[in-house]
């Protein structure tokens, strides 16, 4: 496919924002372009639309692209779902082998009581692929990523083709839930809770006060050593650790809004405290994640526009209604003043 027809492909685009999480509601021109530059900083849109890019522009026609995805999936799928190991997880009693004894909560951490406050977030990754690793540690599977790569490799593609399109899955954490959303989902969200319980046991014996827990993150309060919570977790079983460490705050985007931003780091020595709203676009340090939360996807170009101090356009209040497209009569925030540093609530 030409790059032009791309740009212009709305079902194209809207697969892409789809399979990439991007907070883009209406992708006709100019909107999808000018939404591509606005949020480049922040989502490295302009990175992922150039894999895109490079993935159609190895086929001729969209129906290509859709019919080689369907093709990857239930590969993927049909290979998996051979494995043993998966055989053996579809016939296990959770229920008797991996129980639970104690469910801590999952709470919602974006309420204004948690502004401010330091936390630990202990997080699975590629959780729906890992866990199958706990029941035979010494299968055949070794990472999310090789076993995709194999997977396309085995397809009838031509070189450049398995290239872009593993380079195009690969870095789409939707495609990979719609692919474990079809293996059993129930049962694997299961084995997650039980590692989750397992980690907050072993956190529970060093007297920490978890705060909430999901199928596949574990939240520490009033607590910001990451180095300790991995010295604490060292010693569970090796299955166990696919886990990611790192701390965390929230910030009020707006006083009587409920939008916040939250600032990370997997880096002990970063001190995240001090930092505030106004440094979301001009801290420079990788080490520090920015992202907005708590919002309705109609309104996101609003609050990020209100976060890089720039004026708000009928662009960033366009939206879709009911099938329609629409445009916000007012503003969602004061406009701002750029002679003063904005106030930090």
């Amino acid at each position: 496919m030409k790059k032009e027809d791309i740009i212009n492909n709305h079902s194209l685009l809207k697969r892409f924002v789809k399979d990439y999480k991007l907070p883009i509601q209406v992708v006709q021109q100019p909107f999808f372009e000018y939404f591509i530059d606005l949020y480049d900083e922040l989502h490295q849109t302009k990175q992922k639309f150039k894999i895109f890019e490079d993935y159609l522009t190895t086929l001729e026609h969209q129906e290509n692209f859709f019919s080689m995805n369907d093709k990857i999936i239930s590969r993927f799928k049909e290979k998996f779902s051979q494995l043993e190991v998966f055989k053996n997880f579809n016939n296990l009693d959770l229920q008797q082998e991996y129980k639970i004894q104690k469910k801590i909560p999952q709470k919602d951490m974006y309420n204004i009581d948690n502004i401010g406050v330091e936390f630990i977030s202990i997080d699975l990754r590629q959780a729906n692929f890992n866990v199958f690793k706990l029941l035979d540690p010494s299968s055949e599977l070794t990472t999310y990523f090789d076993f995709l790569k194999k997977t396309i490799d085995e397809l009838s593609f031509n070189q450049k083709q398995k290239e872009c399109a593993y380079e195009y899955f690969k870095n789409s954490k939707m495609i990979r839930q719609v692919i474990f959303g079809e293996l059993n989902p129930s049962r694997q969200q299961a084995l997650q809770r039980y590692v989750i319980s397992q980690l907050c046991e072993k956190l529970n014996s060093h007297h920490l006060d978890i705060t909430s827990a999901s199928s596949d993150e574990i939240i520490v309060k009033n607590f910001s050593d990451i180095q300790k919570i991995k010295e604490i977790l060292k010693d569970v079983s090796e299955s166990f650790k696919f886990f990611r460490v790192e701390k965390f705050k929230l910030e009020s985007i707006m006083n009587g809004k409920p939008f916040f931003l939250k600032i990370s780091t997997e880096k002990e020595q970063v001190d995240i405290l001090s930092m505030k709203v106004d440094d979301m676009f001009v801290q420079k340090n990788h080490d520090v994640k920015f992202e907005i939360k708590n919002y309705s996807q109609f309104l996101y170009p609003q609050i990020y526009k209100h976060l890089k101090r720039e004026e708000v356009n009928e662009l960033d209040k366009t939206f879709y209604y009911e099938g329609f497209l629409s445009v916000l009569k007012d503003d969602l925030f004061p406009k701002p003043n750029f002679n003063k540093k904005m106030k930090i609530n």
